[in-house]
């Protein structure tokens, strides 16, 4: 009788595990768009301080080291790929690789930062992002909109959207501040 029991519990134990497991592999893509206004600005100028890549480290405070691995193009349509390490804000002990493939570009009227981002943790676990953020006028100030579109694990959807919700609301705040000195 004991012998039954315990292979019952066992198998429920891999079962649940097995579940948990799934939940954490599969992947789910999310979607969120972040809209801000950069009052007293010129869209090309905010534009340019965004897409040069050593200022994240003072809009994104998360972002630890970075190093630009390759660089071309010209005023019109410039591209680079950045390798940065970053933290979690919610747990800044785990820590992150990121590359990120950058378009800047005039879209129009607009600017426009079209990015694509691999994050890996422990080299294993690897999740890719796109981005497009968008400056425009209207009248004297710059209206920013960001778009980005992230794979997170299905049990983690509230944990991922928190970390995004964190580092584009960073993001914001202090591309404000800058503007405001």
């Amino acid at each position: 009788m004991r012998t039954h029991r315990w292979h019952k519990k066992k198998i429920a134990l891999v079962c649940l595990a097995g579940i948990i497991l799934f939940l954490l592999a599969r992947r789910t893509r999310n979607v969120v768009t972040f809209q801000f206004v950069v009052n007293q600005s010129d869209p090309m100028v905010v534009w340019e301080h965004v897409a040069d890549f050593s200022n994240m480290k003072h809009l994104n405070p998360t972002i630890t080291g970075f190093d630009i691995i390759m660089e071309k193009g010209n005023y019109d349509h410039w591209e680079y790929i950045a390798e940065y390490a970053e933290h979690l804000s919610q747990y800044p002990s785990i820590k992150n690789l990121s590359k990120g493939h950058f378009i800047v570009k005039p879209d129009g009227n607009d600017y426009v930062i079209l990015s694509e981002h691999r994050t890996c943790f422990l080299s294993v676990f690897c999740f890719k992002s796109n981005s497009e953020f968008r400056f425009a006028r209207e009248n004297n100030k710059t209206r920013c909109t960001e778009s980005v579109d992230y794979e997170c694990p299905f049990l983690l959807t509230s944990f991922c959207k928190k970390e995004v919700t964190f580092q584009r609301s960073a993001i914001m705040e202090n591309l404000k501040n800058y503007y405001l000195k």
